[in-house]
């Protein structure tokens, strides 16, 4: 027998044992394909003789909550457990930090994306350089199909890489408050002046309600609700746009708190003076984003500050 037949039949006895580590679910899921599902992904297994414990540890990386919990899981179908567990709310709102226990060995790019701070551009760059997960793909109403099949391109992109690029709109606390900073990984965020953050808030609305003045989007509508109207008007002159704009500064709905202080602290200048320092987070004007993509990656961004 040659040795690509050995290697199939060990890639093959291989998929039919049962995950044991949170590690070996993420290897599992890289063998779904576009057309596979996570349903028959598993039924592949041998489940016999797996225990609700190992399926706690495997998908969930942690112990049984209580006893009563083993006993009922005690008697339920192990893969349907499995299954369930993979789907929960649970699992996808800890993927983030479950990826990063999994492959302690690996590099963390932890960026810390501030809002309105050329975010958007420097995640479309780094995800084409590194395997990388985004808090959008943890929110709750994400459906878990896309999420799976996101996984399953990330864990076979992070066997040929040596650093993980995680992204998106998480405070600089949950990183410490979950000891996923380290020292050796690079944590970073881009900045810009608050006052600059606000005009490019309300731009972004002004744009929106231009988009879909008739609100038959939910971020219009919302917009709409929030300004005590039904829609905006199909053309607006750029007073009545800045008169709109005036408006919205005074609906605390619409205007976010201090950006820089609450990503990067606890909602005050001590406490986000404490974490950057705590954390030793590099932090980039937006002025210096272009350059700084240039030196740092050689990535050629032409952002506008």
């Amino acid at each position: 027998m040659n040795t690509h037949s050995n290697s199939a039949l060990a890639q093959h006895a291989k998929l039919k044992v049962v995950p044991r580590t949170i590690r070996e679910t993420f290897e599992m899921l890289s063998e779904i394909n576009s057309e596979g599902s996570l349903e028959t992904q598993l039924s592949a297994l041998d489940w016999t003789g797996v225990t609700t414990h190992q399926v706690y540890g495997a998908f969930l990386d942690r112990l049984p909550e209580s006893w009563s919990v083993v006993r009922h899981f005690s008697k339920v179908d192990p893969l349907r457990h499995a299954l369930a567990c993979l789907k929960s709310a649970e699992f996808q709102g800890r993927v983030i930090e479950l990826i990063l226990h999994a492959y302690p060995e690996k590099r963390r790019l932890i960026h810390v994306h501030v809002p309105k701070t050329a975010g958007v551009d420097l995640r479309e760059q780094l995800v084409r350089k590194y395997p990388h997960i985004h808090d959008s793909q943890t929110a709750q109403d994400f459906g878990t199909a896309p999420l799976h099949r996101h996984l399953s391109d990330f864990s076979r992109q992070v066997q040929r890489s040596d650093t993980i690029f995680v992204t998106g709109h998480i405070p600089l606390k949950w990183y410490i408050t979950c000891r996923l900073c380290r020292h050796g990984d690079k944590i970073f965020s881009v900045l810009r002046h608050p006052r600059d953050s606000l005009l490019s808030l309300l731009n972004y609305y002004l744009q929106r309600i231009r988009e879909c003045p008739s609100c038959t989007e939910s971020n219009t509508r919302s917009y709409a609700k929030f300004l005590g109207v039904t829609e905006f008007p199909k053309v607006m002159s750029a007073d009545e746009q800045r008169q709109l704009a005036k408006q919205m500064l005074y609906k605390e709905e619409m205007m976010k708190p201090n950006f820089l202080t609450h990503m990067l602290g606890e909602g005050t200048r001590d406490s986000a003076l404490e974490l950057i320092v705590r954390s030793n987070i590099e932090l980039i004007p937006l002025k210096e984003y272009n350059n700084y993509m240039m030196q740092e990656w050689g990535i050629e961004s032409t952002t506008s500050s």
